[in-house]
């Protein structure tokens, strides 16, 4: 194209904050190169060191983007080769990948700085924009529910490092309360930017600073997206930030709704997590949330510490026992619909020659334990559902694609649970929703080898003259003396029934646990035991022994595979694996921070 006079410049507003300002150039740059190569001016981003020699506004007759973010770039031009436009005034917001999303390498080098702290491999960056939000600034940016966050380290393992506008409200209150062991960084905004986009793992806060931070990213592997208010296309049809073939995204869904900071918002955005055994009302809801109008207190690990010191110091009654995947089969278990699968799993753990009476009766004593239980520990998937599981039907011919995409699953588990796994996962989600004893605390079903990591076994064990094990290694007594100096009185019994090969040399052969043996460690824990501590790891069989100490004056602990990890064996793999941030891998030796550390 040859102009008749000069050719058109493209003049770039500069409103704004520093990431309204780079869309707006990553959109000028575009324009630029639709209309054959135009000059822009007018830019000024000193953050990235872009600041154009000419600033004045031109001259003559122009053409504006208006303050928009749909803008037919083709039309406009079209209408610049056509001439008689001597500038175009670039004013828009452009936040839709369609401007820059092709050159998003070129422009990660354009916006480039030394600035920044390091995250680690085993942590995962959270932006957090609180300040002048969280009051209610604009219906389109709310802050995001802290319970989501807890779900993102729970599914990622890995330890969450808040970067951004931590103090100064009352959200940021909140999350220092609820993250107390979590690193805050908190500096200049583009030291901010910086820091989450060489974040190896990144979660976004529902605004453009934070996601331009990750999008630009070139070390960032994981970047989990809450689709919330500006982001939400049901909310905001004109913005288009949702980069659905990115590989390194993920996706969360959040219902559109407009954020107002009212009283009903800040209780849902700053709840601790629980899930709602009592319903609240419809319309005190945000996102598709719902407050709690009850439910169980839960407990962080240091808080569990302190309920067992307490209990072991004053010689009191304790009962902690653990419900995971294969409790909640067992407690929703009805022979009178229960699948082959069913069946195949509890001979897994019982041997081939068990009957729905004997499920039925195991069942029984799970339940008595539950009601005589003074700490639970569940599945941590359990409170950080949505409201959406609630609609899971075990029927539906896609309840295993839709219970992968649902539930807040760990990201190894996601991998490589089968259907069976998903519904053993689901009927706990049931049991708890329907029958969770009132008034009791509840923890995470994995708090042990919370403990573990934080040393707390090690120094408990070694505060006690002597302790009991109830478990399946007549290797593992010594090994706990060994290294921690405690006398351990050891109760032998079997395996489940899929893994008693690897036995041979125990008193039982392939005896099944469940009913013979069950009955005589029975008959030998029920007797006096005041302030005598157990470490329980039995299976399922064994739950009931926790009551039998309990109502014994004993402070009965289901440690259940943390025990295999202290006696050398890879038990449990996928924990591994989870609490070590995804950093342990098949095949290797138990991670050091589960394995009891000898007296000093």
């Amino acid at each position: 194209m040859v102009f008749p006079n000069a050719k058109p410049v493209i003049y770039v507003r500069n409103f704004g904050g520093l990431a309204n300002r780079m869309f707006r150039y990553m959109f000028a740059d575009l324009l630029s190169r639709k209309a054959g190569g135009l000059e822009v001016v007018g830019f000024n981003i000193p953050e990235w060191g872009l600041v154009s020699s000419k600033q004045e506004i031109p001259e003559g007759e122009s053409i504006t983007t208006g303050r928009v973010h749909r803008v037919d770039v083709d039309t406009l031009a079209s209408r610049v080769l056509a001439g008689g436009v001597e500038w175009i005034d670039v004013d828009a917001y452009a936040m839709r990948l369609e401007y820059f999303a092709e050159d998003r390498l070129r422009f990660a080098k354009v916006f480039s700085s030394s600035l920044g702290q390091r995250v680690n491999e085993d942590e995962i960056a959270i932006s957090i924009r609180s300040g002048d939000i969280v009051d209610g600034l604009h219906p389109d940016y709310t802050p995001i529910p802290l319970a989501f966050y807890h779900r993102i380290v729970f599914e990622t393992g890995l330890k969450p490092v808040f970067v951004g506008q931590t103090t100064g409200n009352w959200y940021a209150d909140a999350l220092r309360r609820q993250f107390g062991a979590a690193r805050f960084v908190e500096s200049e905004p583009l030291s901010d930017f910086q820091t989450l986009r060489r974040a190896k793992n990144a979660v976004v806060a529902v605004s453009s600073f934070s996601w331009l931070a990750s999008f630009l990213s070139t070390e960032t592997s994981e970047i989990h997206l809450p689709v919330a208010g500006l982001f939400n296309s049901n909310q905001r049809p004109d913005i288009d930030l949702l980069p659905k073939t990115d590989k390194r995204y993920r996706f969360y869904y959040f219902q559109p709704e407009r954020y107002v900071a009212s009283d009903s918002q800040r209780r849902i955005l700053t709840r601790a997590p629980a899930w709602p055994v009592a319903r609240a009302e419809q319309d005190d809801s945000y996102m598709g949330l719902h407050s709690i109008s009850s439910g169980p207190k839960i407990l962080a690990p240091k808080e569990v510490a302190s309920r067992i010191r307490e209990a072991a110091d004053q010689s009191a009654p304790f009962c902690f026992v653990r419900l995971g995947d294969g409790e909640g089969s067992l407690l929703q278990f009805e022979p009178s619909i229960a699948k082959e699968t069913d069946f195949a799993y509890f001979r897994d753990h019982f041997g081939n020659g068990i009957s729905p009476e004997t499920i039925l009766s195991v069942q029984a004593g799970l339940r008595r334990t539950i009601d005589a239980a003074d700490l639970i520990g569940l599945r941590d998937d359990v409170w950080l559902t949505t409201n959406s599981v609630d609609f899971l039907d075990e029927d539906d011919p896609e309840f295993y694609v839709r219970f992968r995409s649902d539930f807040p699953l760990r990201s190894r588990e996601r991998e490589y649970i089968d259907d069976h796994g998903a519904r053993r996962i689901f009927r706990l989600f049931q049991w708890a929703r329907a029958s969770y004893p009132v008034g009791v605390e509840a923890c995470s079903q994995w708090v042990a080898y919370d403990l573990a990591i934080s040393g707390f076994w090690a120094d408990f064990l070694r505060s006690r003259k002597s302790i009991t094990l109830i478990h399946c290694s007549p290797y593992l007594p010594a090994k706990i003396r060994d290294a921690v100096g405690t006398h351990v009185e050891s109760i032998l019994v079997p395996e489940k029934a899929v893994q008693q090969a690897r036995w041979r040399i125990a008193p039982f052969g392939m005896k099944p646990h469940y009913p013979d043996v069950f009955k005589q460690v029975c008959d030998k824990i029920n007797t006096p035991a005041e302030g005598k501590v157990f470490l329980v790891g039995a299976g399922l069989a064994g739950k009931e022994y926790l009551k039998i100490i309990r109502d014994n004056g004993g402070i009965a602990l289901d440690l259940g595979a943390l025990l295999d990890a202290w006696d050398g064996r890879t038990t449990r793999p996928q924990i591994f694996a989870h609490k070590t941030g995804n950093r342990w891998a098949q095949g290797e030796h138990v991670p050091p921070e589960f394995s009891l550390h000898k007296s000093p």
